[in-house]
């Protein structure tokens, strides 16, 4: 996936870099901070604005904890693991609290305050912050964009294969915050992917049609194997069957 050219909108942190803790290998690094918005950073927090580990007011409590709660998707807190890694140099630690509840994370005040330059993570709050979100629609290359919608997708995205037709099949992301969803909704409609948007106490995008589940396939995805291919398998049925 390439990566974006700098931003200026979103200038260097000024504050001195403090040292932070590599957790697997309990070696200690100074992270890599870098102003543009690359595939990877975008992917680590699109994931967070869906599965975040900790809300951004843990600042009051003066921990700065970075991190994702995976459930049972191991192959999606290695992916966020990969992309945090490519983009700060340092690694999460990765760790099992038990049955379905995977997570990783790391403690970083630099990368903390960097990626809270671009959003607002909590279950109920979360949002890109309105010039990041100009920035997505307007400038951000399509590839990019769609690699870092994919993490959101893989936080909170889900698909559904219809047991008795298995040419049919749809992708839904769910979340009581509505502001937060209809920014999905509207970087979706940037990348040319037809979806519904129902509000409800639980607000869902649904993404159905066949032309639309293929426009997702190729532009955004799963990192998530069992998504991914429950995808693949119902589009291959659904071309098999109009063939």
């Amino acid at each position: 996936m390439a990566q974006t050219q700098g931003n200026s909108r979103f200038p260097r942190l000024q504050n001195q870099r403090q040292v932070a803790t590599d957790s697997c290998s309990e070696v200690r690094k100074l992270p890599r901070i870098r102003s543009r918005l690359s595939a990877s950073k975008l992917y680590v927090i699109f994931a967070m604005l869906g599965d975040n580990l900790r809300p951004t007011d843990q600042s009051k409590w003066r921990t700065h904890i970075i991190g994702i709660a995976a459930g049972p998707d191991r192959d999606f807190a290695r992916q966020w693991i990969r992309s945090f890694e490519r983009e700060n140099r340092v690694r999460p630690r990765l760790l099992n609290k038990g049955k379905n509840n995977v997570q990783t994370y790391i403690s970083s005040v630099d990368i903390w305050q960097d990626l809270h330059r671009y959003a607002v993570f909590g279950s109920r709050k979360w949002r890109l912050k309105p010039g990041v979100m100009r920035f997505l629609m307007k400038r951000v290359p399509l590839r990019v964009l769609g690699y870092g919608v994919r993490g959101f997708f893989d936080a909170e995205g889900s698909f559904f294969r219809h047991p008795n037709r298995k040419a049919s099949g749809r992708v839904t992301a769910s979340s009581v915050n509505y502001h937060g969803l209809k920014q999905i909704s509207r970087l979706l409609a940037r990348l040319g992917i037809r979806h519904s948007f129902y509000r409800k106490y639980r607000n869902t995008i649904a993404i159905h049609a066949q032309d639309s589940l293929e426009s997702y396939l190729e532009r955004v995805g799963f990192g998530i194997r069992r998504k991914m291919e429950g995808l693949e398998m119902t589009i291959e049925a659904a071309k098999r069957q109009s063939a």
